[in-house]
């Protein structure tokens, strides 16, 4: 009777464990990387653009990027992805503006979330957390297309910002990406939503932006997480998205669930035979 009570017990264990869990979301590709503590990319992060490597460093609060006024066109340094982000995806980038200043020219100064599809007319949105001559500071929601002739076109929203500091985050759902911001507060505010397209991203940045003249950007990348439905990644590359490590442990959890239900099962099985022998 003792050993039917354990193998039983052992059997309802090991099923509640293996069970998944309702609200448990599906396993994604992804990777995690965190800037502080002084730590530097890496793959599939790199640093771009001019003078890349003399415009950053790293800090203890994160990426440290540097760019002087009086630049002689748009410049953008920062880090780039270098593997395509495939299907639904969510990237999210912390960030700290320590200086922007507002232009004098139409252009803005400040911190930009951009990335692009792999079509022939280089279908592409960005998210900006920007100082601008006439609305202040704001974020600006982008949806950039070519037309038939051949020049850009960019349609945009601005939304008035407050902190200058926060996390910058793009969803895509099927066709639809959705814009989002949070000012340190831990919560997201949706601030627009375009139609891109289900194509592969083949660009995203995370950059400076810093106009022509006398405007300055300084700023940190604190940190960059993203998940998608496919991300072709090298073993080593990043680091585990500490969501995924919880998914793993659930993983784990399930395989000792079921380790058990075998050991309790075999216990069972014995304890039958051996009652068996003892009546014959």
């Amino acid at each position: 009777m003792m050993c039917r009570r354990a193998a039983l017990a052992l059997l309802t264990a090991g099923l509640l464990a293996a069970a998944p869990t309702r609200a448990q979301e599906p396993a994604r590709p992804g990777f995690y990387q965190d800037f502080r503590g002084s730590r530097r990319p890496q793959a599939p992060l790199v640093p771009f653009g001019p003078q890349a490597e003399q415009c950053s460093k790293p800090e203890e609060e994160g990426w440290r990027i540097r760019i002087p006024a009086q630049q002689p066109k748009i410049t953008t340094t920062g880090l780039q992805l270098t593997t395509p982000v495939q299907g639904d995806f969510t990237i999210t980038v912390g960030y700290q503006i320590l200086q922007a200043d507002r232009p004098q020219d139409r252009l803005p100064a400040g911190f930009e979330l951009h990335l692009t599809t792999q079509t022939p007319t280089q279908e592409a949105i960005g998210l900006y957390r920007v100082a601008h001559r006439g609305e202040g500071d704001i974020y600006s929601c982008h949806r950039m297309t070519t037309g038939t002739d051949g020049k850009r076109r960019n349609n945009s929203i601005p939304i008035p910002a407050q902190s200058k500091s926060g996390s910058l985050r793009l969803i895509r759902a099927g066709a639809e990406v959705t814009f989002w911001a949070d000012e340190g507060t831990g919560e997201f505010q949706q601030l627009a939503r375009y139609t891109l397209g289900p194509e592969d991203v083949t660009r995203v940045r995370f950059a400076a932006y810093a106009p022509p003249g006398d405007s300055a950007v300084d700023l940190r990348i604190v940190d960059v997480r993203i998940t998608a439905a496919a991300m072709p990644l090298d073993p080593g590359a990043g680091t585990l998205d500490p969501r995924d490590r919880r998914r793993t442990g659930v993983m784990l959890v399930g395989l000792l669930g079921l380790l058990l239900l075998l050991f309790g099962a075999g216990l069972y099985v014995r304890h039958r035979r051996a009652t068996r022998g003892s009546l014959s």
